[in-house]
């Protein structure tokens, strides 16, 4: 199926110069995650995704088991919302969202740097190294507990 371009990536597109354009527009990304929280009750959660944008401007779309869309984050500076087609949750910022709908911190960044293949080190998390492998992260929280698991594995996709 052919994804047609975010309306994210279009707005980035149209306010950059043609030289601009190629450093500043987001890719589309696709692939499945789990993220399992180690308290009780433990919290698991399997999904597809799908990425347009960066940190400071994107959404995600997080797939149900056939491919429909369950939950549609979008962000950007400022603002951040989830929308799961019956209620809309804000938050000033993508990190806050995510705490607010997971009740944990989860390093934004650390994923937006696995898509972009920039190596980051964030303070209690242990990251696996890329050996080679470039369509994959695994993370580790160590601490503060409870410890946190985030297996991502992803590709680039034609918009």
């Amino acid at each position: 199926a052919t994804v047609k371009p975010s309306a994210v990536a279009q707005a980035l597109a149209g306010q950059a110069s043609d030289s601009e354009q190629a450093q500043v527009l987001p890719q589309h990304w696709r692939g499945r995650l789990s993220l399992n929280v180690h308290q009780t009750p433990m919290q698991t959660v399997f999904a597809g995704f799908e990425i347009d944008g960066h940190e400071q401007a994107g959404e995600m779309r997080i797939l149900g088991p056939l491919g429909s869309v369950a939950l549609w984050l979008r962000w950007q500076p400022g603002q951040a919302s989830a929308s799961d087609g019956q209620s809309t949750r804000t938050a000033p910022d993508l990190p806050q969202l995510m705490k607010q709908l997971t009740g944990i911190e989860l390093p934004i960044a650390l994923i937006f740097d696995a898509l972009y293949q920039r190596r980051v080190e964030i303070p209690g998390w242990w990251i696996e190294p890329p050996q080679g492998q470039r369509d994959r992260l695994y993370a580790v929280r160590l601490e503060p507990q409870p410890r946190i698991e985030l297996w991502m594995t992803f590709q680039m996709a034609t918009p």
